[in-house]
Parts: C-alpha cells; structure tokens; sequence
C-alpha cells in the first residue's frame, strides 16, 4: 500500500490561531499470516516513510530515503524500513492489535552506537512516547481505517472515529464520502475533526 496523506490542522492556542501542516508520503507491505473470521494478521513492514510538518513558516523533515547521516531523524526512520511488526486488522480497516513495535524501535536505537548513551536513552524514550505501540497503531489506523462497514455507492458517504494517544490524546472523527470509481482505483475524500 502506498499514498500521499496531507492534513492541515488550525487549533487556537491564547488566542492565537497556528496552523501545522504535514505531509506524509509512504509506502507500506502487508502480508496475510492468517484470517479469523473479519480479522487479518498481518506482517507489516515501512518500505519508505517521508514526513514534512510546517509549523510557523519552518519545516521539519524525516525522510527514510535521505542518506545523511548527520540528520538523526531521517537516519532512525530509515532504520525502521523492512522491520517487520504484526498487526490485527479488520476488514474495514480498523486496527485491533499491534505487537512487536516497541521490540523493533529499541533494535532501530540499538543500530546507532555513535549517539552518547545518555541522549540516545532520551531520544528512544521521546520516541517511544510519539510512536509506541498505541500510539503507532493510532497513526496507522489513521491510514487503514477509511473503508465503510458497509457497501456504498459513488457519491455515498460514512463516518470513522479513532482514538489517538501519544504525548496528548485525541479523538479523531472524519466523514468520508467516495468521491470517484475507476477500474484501478477508488477516490475517497475524508474530512475530520480532532478534538484533543
């Protein structure tokens, strides 16, 4: 699986409006280990992950691609591609489970001896907390849970809620409708609110 997320959030803080831009490009495997019922265990593995986040007119970047190694964000998303983790997936796109996520993020720290000790235990301990298992099945229910539970026609619509948790928790609410089918390919359109 592979797509193109942007997302655009404007939240006001003191009164003061601030908008966070990001866009997320990936590439994602899944293989079937096993089907029960609805439910789908499944391999996944990040074959590429390039984010860029604009806050405030800066952007930030971590890109799996980047070979430099003088940008530790883009050097640990890298080590995190082909690094297999199991999920529990319905067939709508919800995530039941994750495991091994944590297991694979200490082994993508564990790769880079170059970092004082003491810094790499606060960057691993930082990035567990954005990206540990709850928090990594969140973001990626955000990419798998946009299909409706039921059958729609072009122009139909449906709606997703999903829970997000890392250093604040969120509910994310999105109304979805399907916006265009072809033979290869079905457009959906999403459009959400969080509220933290």
């Amino acid at each position: 699986m592979s797509g193109i997320s942007n997302t655009t959030i404007l939240q006001t803080v003191n009164g003061q409006e601030n908008k966070i831009a990001t866009v997320l490009t990936y590439r994602i495997a899944f293989k079937v280990l096993a089907i029960t019922d609805t439910v789908y265990k499944m391999e996944v593995r990040y074959q590429s992950l390039d984010m860029v986040v604009n806050v405030g007119g800066k952007a930030i970047e971590m890109d799996s691609k980047r070979n430099d190694k003088t940008d530790i964000a883009s050097s640990i998303t890298a080590a995190m591609m082909n690094k297999p983790f199991i999920i529990l997936l319905t067939k709508s796109g919800k995530v039941r489970a994750i495991e091994n996520v944590e297991k694979m993020i200490i082994g993508v720290f564990d790769s880079f001896p170059q970092i004082d000790p003491l810094r790499k235990e606060q960057i691993k301990n930082q990035f567990l907390q954005s990206f540990g298992g709850n928090v990594f099945k969140g973001n990626l229910e955000m990419e798998t849970a946009i299909y409706p539970e039921t059958t729609v026609v072009k122009n139909g619509k449906w709606t997703v809620n999903i829970k997000l948790e890392s250093a604040f928790k969120a509910n994310i609410r999105t109304a979805y409708q399907l916006t265009d089918m072809k033979s290869s390919y079905y457009q959906i359109r999403g459009e959400g609110t969080i509220i933290t």
